[in-house]
């Protein structure tokens, strides 16, 4: 597939490339065109040419003439050939457009040129280039360089000039003022006329632009806030950039002291981790000496701990012995205190009783010692 491909484009390669050989030195080189006033004063030299002709029956034309008229109507053919077939501008775009619509309709647009063989053109080229050579020599121009033609024709080209009063194309070098005037005039007018309809048609486009566009020139407006404010933090962005890069280069260069003062840092390091390893296996071995020690201690300890609990267990049950040995004291001294305290209470009762019989005795006294007194 793919080799059919590269085959049928090679093929349609060489076709376009056979094409091109055909055309015209302009157009393979890309070389600019005679205006169209060139065309028209070669149109109009033709015409001329062949009307004096028929009215001057009695001077046959020579060689020379013979030859330059069938030169001139040649180069004509082929300028409208190439101008039909291969416009320069847009008018003529919609001439050709035009012209192809004509076409199909049964009206050829674009003229007609004999076709020839590729032998048949490097022969006429090389006689043209064996007369060129020629002409060159014969005219004295041998030494004139490229750029020396090239002025030459840029000047007659700026001769040209149309003439609205003829209704013709003239040259300005032998022309009137008020010729040139008049035709300067004619092309400011052109202009003016031309630069009104390009702007008709620019506003008419701006309308177009903007009813197509006020959305999108609404919403730029309302992002161009947001705009500059990016672009206030890109500025900010690249400074702060330049400045850590600037930071980097100088670290990098004050890398290689640091580096240094950190890898005698790790050296210390090492050695202080060595020692302090070294040291600590020994706090091992004594903690662990120390642990053992420890649970030796804690077993004696415990030892006399459980000793001194069986102790304080048999002192205990002395002392509950003790304990319930002086409760029945207490109980007992309780209980004759309470015998004493009611014999107490009786032996008081009895002795107010007896206060009281002693009272009334010595009252009842008092009476019969007055009674009798009396």
């Amino acid at each position: 597939m793919s080799d059919r491909l590269a085959r049928e484009r090679a093929e349609e390669q060489a076709r376009q490339e056979a094409l091109l050989r055909k055309r015209s030195k302009v157009l393979q080189r890309s070389l600019p065109r005679p205006p169209a006033a060139s065309i028209e004063i070669l149109r109009q030299t033709l015409i001329k040419g062949g009307e004096s002709r028929s009215r001057s029956t009695f001077v046959p034309p020579t060689s020379l003439e013979q030859a330059d008229e069938l030169i001139n109507e040649e180069l004509l053919r082929l300028l409208e050939h190439d101008n039909a077939k291969y416009p320069l501008d847009e008018k003529t775009q919609k001439d050709k457009k035009k012209g192809s619509k004509r076409q199909a309709n049964g009206t050829p647009s674009v003229p007609e040129i004999e076709d020839f063989d590729e032998d048949e053109l490097k022969e006429a080229n090389s006689m043209l280039e064996e007369e060129v050579q020629y002409l060159r020599v014969a005219m004295g121009h041998e030494s004139e360089s490229l750029e020396d033609f090239v002025k030459a024709h840029d000047a007659c080209q700026e001769d040209l000039m149309f003439f609205p009063n003829n209704n013709s194309y003239g040259l300005a070098s032998v022309a009137g003022n008020s010729d040139k005037i008049a035709a300067l005039q004619y092309e400011f007018e052109i202009v003016k006329k031309r630069m009104d309809d390009e702007a008709k048609k620019a506003s008419r486009l701006e309308q177009k632009i903007k009813l197509l566009t006020q959305g999108y020139q609404v919403r730029a407006g309302k992002l161009w806030s947001q705009v500059q404010d990016t672009f206030k933090q890109m500025d900010t962005s690249a400074t702060e950039l330049e400045c850590f890069q600037e930071l980097q280069k100088q670290e990098q260069m004050a890398a290689s002291y640091r580096i240094r003062n950190l890898t005698e840092e790790v050296n210390k390091q090492k050695a202080l981790e060595r020692t302090l390893q070294s040291r600590y296996g020994d706090l091992l071995t004594s903690y662990k000496r120390i642990q053992e020690q420890l649970e030796e201690h804690k077993r004696q300890l415990m030892i006399q701990e459980e000793m001194e609990a069986q102790k304080r267990a048999q002192e205990e049950e002395k002392w509950k012995h003790r304990s319930v040995r002086r409760q029945r004291k207490k109980k007992k001294r309780r209980k004759l205190k309470r015998k004493q305290e009611r014999w107490i209470g009786l032996l008081m009762k009895k002795r107010q009783e007896a206060n009281k019989s002693m009272r009334i005795r010595w009252m009842l006294t008092t009476l019969m010692l007055m009674v009798m007194n009396s």
